[in-house]
């Protein structure tokens, strides 16, 4: 991700209606999965804002391979480990839950490999949770600057999970309300939103996260996985 984006990212990320939604997702899902204090992973951390959210659930450990995400987790309080995903550098069955969320489809990550060392380190009975870029079709200008390599087709994410042994819980499209400004904007990128729009956003994606609880939505932008090791 080029340098400019994780100075974007720290400033706006606290109260963009995007992240703002996909944290409450991930945090509902922890919520359900993990009844009691445990260790979780939150594999490419960027600037670290998930990863302080999480500390309520027990044990964060965060790994993350630039220094300018690392700087930027320093700034939030956050102790990373400079560590690539494709080669995680803990003992097999070290946590309850790996988070990774918008790394998987990055240039320099190889997804095979980094989907093994999630199962790898993660404990029997223990969970992925996994959000990835979809549809090739959306690639814009904000791919190039955040270094996107692919966006993943539902088919193709669900395969490359089973492939490395994991038992897929959940498996959605999400994003699906973003679906036609991605379209009609394809420079879109994380900036300041005007208030009320941000507000209006927030409002659509809450609305949305509840749906995911129960159904999987059709399309969306990004692709939302839960998957299980055995």
């Amino acid at each position: 991700m080029k340098i400019s984006e994780y100075q974007k990212l720290f400033d706006n990320e606290t109260t963009h209606f995007f992240y703002v939604s996909l944290h409450n997702l991930i945090i509902d899902e922890i919520e359900k999965l993990l009844p009691m204090y445990g260790k979780i992973l939150d594999a490419g951390c960027g600037t670290g804002l998930l990863t302080k959210k999480l500390e309520r659930f027990g044990s964060v450990t965060a790994v993350d391979i630039n220094p300018e995400a690392i700087r930027f987790c320093k700034k939030r309080g956050v102790k990373v480990i400079k560590a690539s995903i494709n080669e995680l550098p803990f003992e097999d069955n070290s946590f309850d839950i790996v988070t990774s969320i918008d790394v998987l489809y990055h240039k320099g990550v190889n997804d095979k490999l980094a989907i093994k060392e999630f199962y790898r380190v993660i404990k029997p009975k223990g969970f992925l949770i996994l959000r990835v870029a979809a549809n090739n079709w959306l690639s814009s200008e904000h791919d190039q600057k955040v270094h996107t390599r692919h966006r993943y087709s539902k088919t193709e994410i669900g395969e490359k999970l089973e492939g490395a042994g994991f038992r897929v819980a959940k498996l959605s499209f999400m994003n699906f309300s973003l679906l036609p400004a991605a379209i009609l904007f394809k420079n879109l990128s994380l900036k300041k939103v005007n208030p009320f729009v941000n507000f209006i956003f927030k409002y659509i994606l809450a609305v949305e996260n509840k749906l995911l609880g129960h159904i999987n939505l059709p399309q969306g932008t990004g692709l939302f996985a839960v998957a299980k090791k055995y």
